[in-house]
């Protein structure tokens, strides 16, 4: 069974990590949250990067959704983290790539939607849970999402931080 992961924030880092983790059979994309703008814009960056090139692939959008290889992605367009509805399309574990929620306070909203707080390597604890240091944020189901994805993405790319 895959695993269902959600993205906050689709600049750069959350653009980077769904080319690295896009063919990855353990791994399906579900929904991708992008406050700053529409799906048509979602789309065309995600297809035309500037500095990683052109999208191997197939980029679409309906409107509402992007399609990306022919597999659908549910997108919104919401500010906060606790607005998205990761529920809905039944995520496992967002990253958290937007840069903006870094401390406990600002993670709120996520855990107070259904995601749980897992812990990950380079995370800090406090009295009111795990502070990230990284972007991962997970649900507890029993795997260990967040080893399998710092080797799967993140170390290849250079982005694990020990």
């Amino acid at each position: 069974m895959a695993i269902k992961v959600g993205i906050n924030g689709f600049g750069r880092m959350g653009r980077l990590a769904l080319r690295a983790g896009w063919n990855c059979p353990e791994i399906e994309f579900v929904h991708i949250n992008e406050p700053a703008g529409p799906v048509e814009a979602a789309a065309h960056l995600l297809e035309f990067d500037s500095v990683h090139g052109r999208y191997a692939g197939s980029v679409a959008t309906d409107g509402s959704s992007l399609q990306i290889d022919g597999a659908t992605v549910a997108f919104s367009a919401h500010d906060t983290p606790g607005a998205v509805p990761w529920a809905a399309s039944r995520v496992d574990i967002v990253l958290e790539c937007t840069g903006k929620f870094l401390t406990t306070e600002a993670l709120a909203p996520y855990f107070q939607h259904g995601v749980q707080k897992q812990p990950w390597h380079g995370m800090e604890y406090s009295n009111t849970g795990y502070v990230l240091s990284g972007i991962i944020i997970a649900r507890e189901t029993g795997k260990p999402y967040s080893d399998y994805l710092r080797q799967k993405i993140f170390t290849p790319l250079g982005m694990s931080s020990t």
